[in-house]
Order: C-alpha cells, then sequence, then structure tokens
C-alpha cells in the first residue's frame, strides 16, 4: 500500500507548499507529495481494517 502511495503522489505536480506559500525549493514539493503518499497509506489501512472488521 505505501508503494501504492508513493506512485500516486508522484503524479502531483504543486507550486505550492503546505501552507499555501510559493514552493521556492524541491523540500516544498516533496513535503506535499509525502502527505499524499501518507494519506492514501492510512487510507489503505483504515480500508483494509473495516473489511476484516466485517468479514
Amino acid at each position: 500500500m505505501a508503494a501504492g502511495g508513493i506512485l500516486i503522489s508522484m503524479f502531483f505536480s504543486t507550486q505550492y507548499d503546505m501552507r499555501g506559500d510559493k514552493a521556492i525549493d524541491s523540500s516544498a514539493v516533496i513535503q506535499v507529495r509525502g502527505m499524499v503518499a501518507v494519506n492514501i497509506t492510512i487510507f489503505g489501512w483504515l480500508a483494509a481494517a473495516l473489511v476484516t472488521q466485517l468479514l
């Protein structure tokens, strides 16, 4: 799931950092992509937990 989150986050290109300011270096872009990857991973974990609880 984490690998899928990283692959999907590579498609997101942003010009702004997490605070909404203009991204002036590569760390701001990595920050946004990292948050996308983390959110996808957590959503996948939650979905898997819910499926195992229901079955």
